[in-house]
């Protein structure tokens, strides 16, 4: 084969190469760019099987936690250290950010035991490392370790 052959081997027609025309997003909360960036939100619905209350404060899509860095928020996280005692170190963990959340009442034959906390929030937001730890945590006298995994937007 001649080195002119194995090149056109390799040539691409020009149409292989050239950005995508747009394409329809397949519904309405589905767009794409010229470039072929996809934005893809989510539509999950309110579960029927939480109290009504809790219904009626999701689907009405006001905050239930303050605004962070607020004195509402300080307040907020004093109050859940009040009613679920226990003490959080933050760390790194095999190079992943870490919390981790010792109870302060312990339960003596379950000190060996560690729960790894995957919090919600869908690589979105750090919505529950701490809230859902430190319940968890003071409730079952067991150590959390509450993973900071990367954020999607960060």
């Amino acid at each position: 084969m001649t080195r002119r052959s194995l090149a056109s081997l390799f040539t691409l027609p020009a149409w292989a190469w050239q950005a995508p025309a747009q394409v329809p997003p397949a519904d309405d909360l589905t767009t794409i760019d010229s470039d072929g960036t996809a934005h893809i939100k989510r539509a999950v619905p309110v579960p029927k099987t939480i109290s009504p209350d809790a219904y009626a404060l999701v689907v009405s899509g006001k905050r239930w936690t303050p605004e962070p860095r607020t004195k509402q928020a300080a307040d907020f996280a004093e109050k859940l250290r009040d009613t679920f005692p226990v003490e959080i170190t933050e760390t790194t963990l095999a190079g992943v950010a870490s919390k981790v959340v010792i109870p302060k009442r312990a339960v003596p034959h379950k000190q060996e035991r560690v729960l790894i906390c995957l919090h919600g929030g869908g690589f979105t937001s750090d919505s529950g490392s701490v809230l859902e730890s430190a319940t968890i945590a003071a409730l079952t006298g067991i150590r959390v370790i509450a993973v900071e995994y990367r954020l999607a937007h960060g």
